[in-house]
């Protein structure tokens, strides 16, 4: 009995060696486990870079210095004597206006009457031709005209009843005048039996002055 125990247990040492010996053999001969990265590699790519520094020969502009400026354009208010023409440009179409001395108006209603203007105060009809230089058709109202007083007050077609005075070729709103063509039309406004003059517009009613007949 003694005998047999030895025999297994030489087997059973030998097998273990056997085992052992192939492990160690496989461990040898595997492929190689590809090289760790050191920790501080890793590291310095996530490190920010530095923020530039503002260079003291070259400081960084005040938003104030940045800001554009917009001039108002100078408005020249020309001055003439009635009968002159007077040269101007719309959105860039060149056209001419000339204002005659107006006349006494008369009404147009003989039969029921018209209003009566104010005390010193009459109707003129003022004559008024222009013509379009530009390409484009130009379109013209009334209240792009002014009549003004001695005293500096101004009056426009919409002040009294001068439609009751008003000749069939009055100025309308919206009236347009064709490519190179000629319109001669006019105005009707309530004026003082001395002095006045009459005053053209950027626009209709709120617009700069542009040209005075006196």
């Amino acid at each position: 009995m003694h005998t047999h125990t030895r025999t297994l247990l030489a087997v059973a040492a030998a097998a273990t060696l056997a085992l052992t010996g192939c492990a160690k053999s496989a461990e040898v001969t595997g492929v190689e486990a590809a090289p760790k990265v050191p920790a501080s590699s890793s590291s310095s790519s996530s490190t920010p870079a530095p923020a530039p520094t503002s260079d003291d020969n070259f400081p960084t502009p005040e938003p104030s210095d940045l800001e554009t400026t917009t001039e108002e354009p100078d408005t020249t208010v020309t001055e003439g004597k009635f009968g002159d023409k007077g040269s101007f440009t719309i959105e860039g179409e060149p056209f001419d206006v000339t204002v005659k001395k107006g006349v006494r108006a008369k009404c147009h209603y003989q039969g029921i009457s018209c209003d009566k203007p104010e005390t010193g105060d009459r109707y003129v009809n003022v004559p008024i031709i222009v013509k379009n230089n530009g390409t484009e058709a130009l379109e013209l109202d009334p209240g792009m005209f002014a009549l003004e007083f001695a005293d500096g007050t101004r009056v426009d077609t919409s002040d009294g009843s001068p439609y009751q005075y008003g000749p069939d070729n009055t100025l309308d709103y919206g009236q347009k005048v064709r490519v190179g063509g000629t319109l001669k039309t006019s105005i009707t406004m309530e004026a003082p039996n001395g002095p006045y003059s009459i005053v053209m517009l950027t626009n209709s009613f709120n617009g700069e002055d542009l040209f005075i007949w006196k």
